[in-house]
């Protein structure tokens, strides 16, 4: 509707508390240009909403005019739809009620000023003025009624569906449904049909229609703005406030200027008053913007007509920020955004034109709006234009003017900081040269004591070689290489000998903690950190360095198994469980190292009573056939079920565990407990002499003494020598494990990367099953 106070426009109704601020002349600057109420006000073509009730009970008496309802309201006044009652034709009747203009003299000249500059414009692309008066000491204004909707809102609906990419037909259909709010197909001209008229898409070329019919409507828009303030400039008008809500569609597709409020011609003041902001904020010029002592001519609407092109363009503001001075700050301070780098699909041609209007200076855009309307007709018939992209000396020239006085200090610096670099260069490549020559004497040292290590084999001194760690940490302490290195050499000293010192794991571990502090993203390093906290009986330390390394790599499945072994020593035999699976999931059956996950997998399945154990240990065999602690599992799950066809198998494997485990690699834990299965597998085969001599076997390997005792109770009760059987049973009662005296309790072990599992439960059977032998063999006697 034309003429309506933008609907970013602060209200100066009485009782409103707008943020407006007025200068001496009552004019001001709009605070929230970007802030738009819709819900109360329609600004075109009648009323979405309805105004507010105190308003809408006492419409005004103008005489002449049959007020028919409320358009929109804003800070010079209500505009009401009206029925001229002498021509009988529907206007906008724009009010300034008689209480604003008692209270404000100065609103009453800018009423009347914003009507007497309408009133001497007559051109197609700006509302018309039809009537100005004053009623009842209320001043009122008539225009025409233009049905469509302002650009402020029609911006907002352009980028929400997507209507850039629109062909001509669609964006013709969706402007006609929008603007005239019709569900019928539009009747006339198709769009691409070549007519001239300025209400369609005009009669460019099938190459410029090509580019995107939205972006060739765009161009034809702000030709005609310009045109249309071309011939405004030459009246000596001014309009000073281009923006979007001041830019009318109309049903029929043309565009209008509205709202001369802030407009001044030639005659009048030539310069703004000092401090004084003219304008709604995000659209105002450099020169509005400055607030001093400088010439605002007609290039000021270029200006504010280009801010307005750039939103058609990039669908946000040129420049946006916080607070005002932010705002102020970049419009005279900061370039624009290129357009095309916010929205790629913008010509490259619309987007040198929109930035010649914005540039700061005056001077470099146009020198008149017909310039600029001149420049989108050569766009549109796909002719050069005249404007182009400033140049790396333009872009510097325009940076040295806004920042002379920054330039000037920066220069100053630089030739002092030429000097410093240059003296610092110097130092800082001896400093190179020094490094560089630390790291291969670093590298030299780690490589003979690798290469010592490898020597020496199992009974390797490790005094030998310790030294070579230690002068690498003397030429750099935190190189992480040696730190790590040095590590793993403390945890394999410690394990070269029974009973070393544990002082040396927490050596250990503190080099650990040194080179992760320096790099925290080395694998290696949290995978040896937990094998050496598990070692030193930190379960849940080390399973905080598993699930580091985890974490850095997902798909390590050795973290995972040694994650779900940790908490197997840990007593969680269920969380154990869930991520021996994820390490199985990941390792499949392809290498011969993924027997470990299949393994422990079985081992903590078989603690826990499920029957998934004897597949898991197949899998772990199909891994490695030669596994001797894979083959005592196996014979354990066999023994569980107690079947003879199961005992029988379970003797098997138990012989073939053994015949495996005097390899000399076996480590003397794992023949320890072979053993102990051997022992057990020859009590329920009946086969009571060998039992005895395989647990007997177990204990001076080191196996837990309490389940081989029970072993040769029940094996020596029922061979018929209840005295040996009571000894042996009285000795595994007295040295019960703390950790399995209560029922349903467990103790695991992995002292070589396997887990062994004993419970309390499988005790307590042993030692009822010895007890009954002694009181059977009792009543025999």
């Amino acid at each position: 509707m034309s003429g309506l106070p933008d609907q970013n426009e602060t209200s100066s109704l009485p009782g409103d508390t707008s943020p407006v601020k007025r200068h001496g002349d009552g004019e001001g600057i709009e605070r929230d240009p970007q802030q738009t109420d819709l819900s109360a006000t329609s600004p075109l073509g009648g009323t979405s909403g309805s105004a507010p009730a105190a308003v809408a009970r006492h419409f005004p008496k103008i005489e002449g005019y049959k007020i028919i309802s409320i358009l929109g309201h804003g800070g010079m006044g209500i505009v009401y739809r009206a029925v001229q009652q002498k021509l009988n034709r529907v206007v906008a009747l724009k009010v300034l009620p008689a209480v604003v203009g008692t209270a404000n003299p100065l609103a009453v000249a800018r009423f009347r000023r914003e009507a007497s500059a309408a009133a001497r414009l007559h051109h197609t692309n700006i509302v018309p003025i039809y009537d100005f008066g004053e009623s009842r000491d209320t001043y009122f204004f008539a225009m025409e009624l233009i049905e469509g909707k302002p650009l402020n809102v029609m911006i907002p609906r352009f980028a929400e569906d997507n209507i850039s990419k629109a062909t001509s037909a669609r964006l013709w259909q969706w402007l006609h449904l929008e603007l005239s709010g019709s569900s019928t197909e539009p009747v006339g001209e198709d769009p691409g049909s070549g007519s001239d008229s300025r209400g369609d898409f005009g009669s460019a070329s099938s190459a410029t229609m090509r580019k995107g019919a939205y972006y060739h409507q765009v161009a034809h828009w702000i030709s005609d703005v310009a045109e249309a303030l071309h011939y405004a400039h030459g009246q000596h008008i001014i309009h000073r406030d281009i923006k979007p809500g001041n830019l009318l569609l109309s049903s029929d597709m043309r565009i209008m200027i509205a709202d001369f409020g802030l407009a001044k011609t030639s005659e009048e003041e030539s310069f703004t008053a000092t401090g004084s902001l003219i304008g709604t904020l995000r659209y105002l010029s450099p020169e509005q913007a400055m607030a001093k002592r400088i010439r605002v001519d007609h290039r000021t609407d270029v200006y504010s007509l280009g801010a307005t092109l750039y939103e058609l363009l990039c669908f946000r503001p040129a420049f946006s920020g916080r607070d005002e001075k932010e705002i102020l700050a970049a419009i005279i301070a900061r370039d624009p955004t290129p357009p095309q780098r916010i929205n790629t699909t913008v010509p490259i041609e619309l987007a040198t034109i929109c930035l010649k209007c914005l540039e700061k200076s005056p001077d470099a855009r146009y020198a008149t709006a017909k310039g600029l309307a001149d420049d989108m007709h050569r766009y549109l018939h796909d002719l050069p234009i005249v404007a182009r992209p400033p140049n790396l000396v333009r872009r510097l020239g325009k940076f040295v003017r806004r920042h002379r006085m920054g330039v000037i200090i920066t220069v100053a610096g630089l030739l002092v900081a030429t000097s410093a670099y240059m003296w610092t260069e110097a130092e800082r490549q001896q400093e190179q040269t020094r490094k560089a020559e630390i790291a291969v004497q670093i590298e030299s040292l780690l490589t003979e004591a690798e290469s010592a290590r490898t020597k020496l084999g199992k009974n390797r001194d490790f005094a030998k070689y310790v030294s070579l760690f230690e002068k690498a940490l003397q030429l750099d302490t935190n190189h992480v290489r040696t730190l790590g290195g040095f590590a793993i050499l403390k945890k394999d000293w410690f394990n070269s000998r029974p009973g070393s010192d544990p002082a040396l794991l927490t050596e250990a571990d503190a080099l650990l903690d040194q080179a992760l502090a320096i790099d925290p993203d080395r694998l290696g390093l949290w995978n040896a950190k937990g094998v050496i906290l598990k070692k030193l009986g930190k379960y849940d330390e080390a399973a905080d360095a598993y699930n580091a390394a985890i974490a850095l790599q997902p798909e390590q499945w050795a973290a995972w198994v040694n994650l779900g072994n940790v908490m197997a020593l840990a007593g969680d035999l269920s969380g154990a469980k869930e991520k021996l699976e994820q390490s199985c999931e990941l390792t499949g059956k392809e290498m011969e190292q993924c027997e470990y996950s299949w393994q422990n997998l079985a081992a903590v399945e078989l603690a826990l009573g499920h029957p998934g154990a004897l597949d898991h240990i197949e899998n772990a065999l199909y891994c490695n056939r030669a596994s001797a602690s894979a083959v005592a599992l196996r014979a354990m799950c066999h023994l569980q079920t107690g079947s003879t066809y199961a005992i029988t198998e379970a003797l098997k494997d138990a012989d073939r565990a053994n015949y495996l485990a005097e390899d000399p690699a076996t480590e003397k834990t794992t023949r320890a407990r072979i053993r102990r299965v051997l022992a057990l597998a020859h009590l329920r085969a009946g086969a009571y002499a060998e039992a005895v001599t395989a647990s007997l076997a177990a204990v001076d390997l080191g196996d837990l003494r309490t389940v081989n005792f029970l072993i040769q109770a029940i094996a020596e009760a029922r061979m018929g020598t209840p005295t040996a059987a009571r000894f042996h049973l009285d000795m595994a009662i007295q040295q019960w494990p703390a950790k399995l005296k209560e029922q349903g309790s467990f103790d695991a072990v992995a002292p070589t990367g396997v887990l062994w599992i004993d419970s309390a439960d499988a005790l307590y059977r042993l030692r009822d099953e010895a007890v009954e032998a002694l009181e059977s063999r009792s009543e025999g006697s």
